[in-house]
């Protein structure tokens, strides 16, 4: 009788912080350095959020393995991967448009515009090849294809800037 006692406290126990953060609730007292977020009514969280936080553990798993020697360190998963080379996109993106928008209204590049030209569509071309190199599985591969397209419609921009400009 004692042992189904104790055996039930235990199951309790862990159904009980499986249930905590499947809601979004932490038994830790909040730290300054950690960026959880306690809900105080008993709502569940939504999707979007329960994605924000997966990608931004993965983020921190990151940066924390990038100094240490361990193996999972050495060798990101390929979500991991993926986010960082989404990020890598998102700057591109940025530089591209910025060029776009000084150059729309020239009817032919200078040499500075034209090598920064060049030089994004050489980085594109590496981020793609990145991309392509990851193994791709169930929960990537819509963040494959998902980068994959920003960066064909970036590289796509580009060249139209190039064409018309020769």
């Amino acid at each position: 009788m004692l042992v189904a006692a104790a055996a039930l406290f235990v199951v309790g126990h862990f159904a009980n912080k499986r249930a905590g953060r499947r809601l979004g609730r932490n038994d830790k007292a909040p730290s300054s350095d950690n960026n959880d977020v306690i809900q105080d009514d008993n709502r569940p969280m939504s999707l979007a959020e329960l994605r924000a936080r997966r990608i931004e553990a993965a983020e921190a798993r990151l940066r924390r393995g990038s100094g240490t020697s361990s193996p999972a360190a050495a060798k990101p998963t390929p979500l991991g991967r993926i986010l960082l080379l989404a990020r890598e996109v998102d700057k591109l993106e940025s530089e591209t448009a910025t060029l776009l928008s000084s150059v729309q209204g020239l009817e032919e590049l200078d040499s500075t515009s034209d090598k920064e030209l060049l030089r994004l569509l050489e980085l594109l071309t590496q981020v793609q090849l990145k991309i392509d190199d990851i193994e791709s599985d169930e929960s990537v591969r819509p963040h494959r294809r998902t980068q994959t397209q920003r960066v064909q419609k970036l590289i796509l921009e580009l060249e139209a800037v190039c064409r018309k400009s020769t």
